[in-house]
């Protein structure tokens, strides 16, 4: 198990990396967010789990949603399928709209 995480970790973080572009940002001078689970971490503890879905999470420190890859298990609210779920959520000033699930 210690050997397949050591594969898997450098790939989920060249993921972030790579989708670090599609970032969205609230609005300079937005001091709060829209529901306080949006400055939870998208999963409690230190869990590892073999799954691998793509989602969004809102990440308090950068005032952003942005690409997450969930791994299955220790979920909070702060995870959404996509990304105007995770903006009408947690940015001031973002109006719910459809928009297609983010693609596996």
């Amino acid at each position: 198990m210690n050997k397949l995480f050591s594969l898997i970790l450098p790939f989920c973080a060249l993921l972030q990396i790579l989708f670090c572009f599609n970032a969205v940002t609230a609005r300079p001078g937005d001091s709060s967010v829209k529901s306080e689970h949006c400055k939870s971490e998208p999963v409690t503890g230190e869990i590892f789990c073999a799954g691998y879905f793509p989602k969004f999470t809102f990440k308090y420190d950068t005032m952003s949603c942005e690409p997450y890859i969930y791994g299955g298990c220790g979920a909070t609210a702060n995870l959404y399928d996509t990304l105007q779920e995770c903006m009408s959520s947690c940015v001031h000033g973002s109006a719910p709209t459809e928009e297609a699930p983010v693609e596996s």
